[in-house]
């Protein structure tokens, strides 16, 4: 009874770490038995043009063009990046400065009615 519990706490702590484990795993086999048929280069040209701009390509298509060997397994998605900070700072100023502008609107306007109704006195 003893080793049946041994056997299957081994067994349970094996199951738990190939789990933890998973995508080494899934990695390692398909590594091992299913190899990728394409190769994990590919060849890019590239070069700049009179504007100073960088272009790539898959063919050569400017006499000035360099070969470039890139390794895809290394290329990963982008996420696209955040809002900078400086534009939050930007709307709260603006957000401030038409507040401002407000208020001054305001004030002017019960001076304006305070001075109407002093004259009406």
């Amino acid at each position: 009874m003893q080793t049946n519990s041994l056997v299957l706490v081994i067994i349970v702590v094996l199951v738990g770490g190939a789990w933890m484990e998973r995508e080494k795993v899934k990695k390692y086999w398909q590594a091992q038995f299913h190899p990728q048929t394409e190769s994990p280069q590919t060849t890019v040209y590239t070069w700049k043009d009179s504007e100073g701009t960088i272009h790539y390509a898959s063919h050569a298509d400017d006499k000035k063009a360099k070969e470039m060997v890139v390794d895809t397994r290394k290329i990963s998605r982008l996420e696209p990046l955040p809002p900078p900070k400086e534009t939050k700072k930007e709307q709260d100023k603006l957000l401030i400065m038409e507040m401002r502008e407000e208020l001054i609107r305001n004030r002017d306007k019960m001076q304006a009615a305070k001075e109407k109704q002093i004259m009406d006195e």
